[in-house]
């Protein structure tokens, strides 16, 4: 039955059917198998073949979870985060992705070490994120990474080294992290834990401001102002003050009167 659902759900050698596919996969669930209880959850959640229903979600993922799926308990844990389908429970969201985590789940790390940083659903305790940021920040996970470089600038839970967050905030960039392009672009403007270069932080604030980072349009715009790390352009500083101011940013709205302000 399983399989069944599958194919309605994946349109393998079947039309694609999703109401089909929600009523085998129900089917199945019923019987006990977890990975269609996981299913026919994720269908209820998202509304695809049956009534949309956080209620009905979160009553599957609780059974898929109860076998040990660790994808059902993340889901669940969110569901809880958020008071959707279940009262509100921080501290039942922090045991379920404290038990993932402890399966070396880098998301499920990430998750956890936020809920110390914040102090939602446990006591705060830096040291704590850190304990579970590290881990899911060498695996790769780029917010865990990111986060990681603020903690390290900072010196919370961690010795403070604008090296190391440098190092961390580089790793996230690389992957994309809007934040971590636009930090790591302040760092490299003004040399902090690596050596000064105007002409990489115009580079990460591009690709920040490229995510919609406004701060970034702004730093960029105060590199073209100025030439520092670009070729001088008041016209291309001034567009992207524009923009930036008129997406809220106070400092480029401060910046622009003093091109209003020339003769």
């Amino acid at each position: 039955m399983l399989f069944l659902g599958f194919m309605h759900d994946r349109g393998l050698g079947v039309p694609q059917c999703s109401e089909k596919a929600a009523r085998w996969y129900r089917h199945s669930a019923e019987e006990g198998n977890r990975i269609a209880q996981m299913n026919i959850g994720s269908m209820y959640l998202q509304g695809e073949g049956v009534p949309q229903s956080m209620k009905e979600a979160a009553r599957w993922y609780r059974m898929a979870a109860d076998q040990g799926d660790d994808d059902a308990r993340m889901d669940l844990a969110l569901l809880y985060e958020h008071g959707a389908g279940v009262p509100q429970s921080y501290e039942e969201a922090v045991r379920l992705y404290e038990q993932v985590a402890r399966k070396d789940n880098p998301e499920a790390q990430l998750k956890l070490g936020i809920c110390y940083l914040r102090g939602v659903g446990v006591e705060q305790s830096p040291d704590m994120a850190v304990r579970w940021l590290l881990p899911s920040a060498r695996k790769g996970n780029a917010e865990a990474q990111f986060r990681m470089g603020i903690l390290s600038l900072q010196g919370q839970g961690t010795q403070q080294s604008p090296t190391d967050a440098a190092r961390w905030f580089e790793k996230a960039a690389e992957q994309n992290h809007a934040g971590a392009q636009y930090n790591l672009g302040l760092m490299n403007e003004h040399g902090m834990g690596i050596p000064r270069s105007c002409s990489n932080a115009a580079r990460w604030y591009s690709l920040a401001a490229e995510q919609g980072v406004d701060e970034a349009l702004f730093r960029l715009g105060v590199l073209y102002e100025n030439g520092e790390g670009v070729e001088r352009s008041l016209d291309i500083a001034r567009r992207l003050y524009e923009i930036a101011a008129e997406n809220g940013n106070e400092m480029a709205k401060e910046a622009l009167k003093r091109f209003s302000d020339e003769p």
